[in-house]
């Protein structure tokens, strides 16, 4: 299947759609937060505090779908290893830890435009 990349070859369905779900994640967290700098830059606080609060919650679903995905690689492929262990817990970690900063700026942005 990936004749041209040999070392993808290797990989697990369940590794490549982790991947996969990472950078779709990363990048509608990087689109708005790019968003909302511009419209902080605009003086346009309470769309800011719009897009915040949706990459909060973009990010607490991406913190809800890493440990379904973290059991399914262990389950299908048996690998335990614990740099797996710590890349999960580390994902976990920054979504709930970027989305809960989020979410906390988007309620000062709310009581700024007041």
């Amino acid at each position: 299947m990936f004749l041209d990349w040999p070392e993808l070859a290797q990989w697990k369905t369940v590794t490549l759609c982790m991947v996969g779900f990472g950078t779709l994640v990363a990048c509608i967290a990087e689109l708005l937060l790019v968003e909302i700098f511009a419209s902080l830059m605009d003086g346009r606080d309470r769309r800011a505090a719009v897009l915040m609060r949706g990459t909060s919650y973009v990010l607490f679903a991406a913190a809800v779908v890493v440990p379904v995905y973290c059991l399914a690689f262990w389950l299908l492929t048996g690998f335990y290893h614990p740099s797996t262990i710590a890349a999960f817990l580390l994902v976990e970690w920054l979504c709930v830890g970027v989305g809960v900063y989020m979410l906390r700026s988007a309620r000062g942005l709310d009581d700024y435009a007041k």
